[in-house]
């Protein structure tokens, strides 16, 4: 794991992936000079782990409740969409969620603990079968994001 880090901007979505919280923010891009700044007001996480010692399937569920901080380059004339930016927001936060899991893997390193929980859920677990198939065991991350009103203001 020799020069591999998780950039400072990405520790919003590693902490979002391993534990549950409350606070942060994280950006999310519309295009050129627009964005939008989300707060996580509260994020839970619930990892659910099938045939861990046969063919492992892994599905990381995370629901969050989240509000606006900041919406910069929006079109104000119009309502502030909040259906539309939490669509966005699970899109983008959602693809980044699954390429840092593919990131591990590919690294072969589990900072997620997912063995860990694997472990604690299965009967004889069997370590050596899980770390040989670690790298390559599906693991889809399934985000819910619930964007709640704040005193954003026109």
């Amino acid at each position: 794991y020799i020069g591999k880090y998780i950039p400072y901007e990405d520790g919003f979505l590693y902490k979002v992936l391993s534990e549950n919280f409350k606070l942060g923010s994280y950006e999310i891009k519309w295009k050129e000079n627009d964005f939008t700044d989300i707060n996580n007001v509260e994020s839970r996480v619930h990892y659910h782990i099938s045939n861990a010692n046969q063919d492992p399937k892994v599905r990381i569920e995370v629901k969050m409740k989240a509000s606006l901080l900041e919406v910069q380059g929006y079109d104000l004339g119009k309502a502030v969409d909040l259906k539309k930016i939490e669509a966005r927001a699970e899109q983008v936060i959602g693809k980044k969620l699954n390429e840092m899991v593919t990131m591990f893997q590919e690294n072969n390193i589990d900072p997620i603990a997912l063995g860990d929980h694997a472990k604690s859920k299965t009967r004889n677990f069997n370590q050596k079968h899980w770390e040989e198939a670690y790298p390559d065991i599906p693991i889809e991350v399934d985000l819910d994001i619930e964007m709640i009103q704040t005193g954003i203001a026109e």
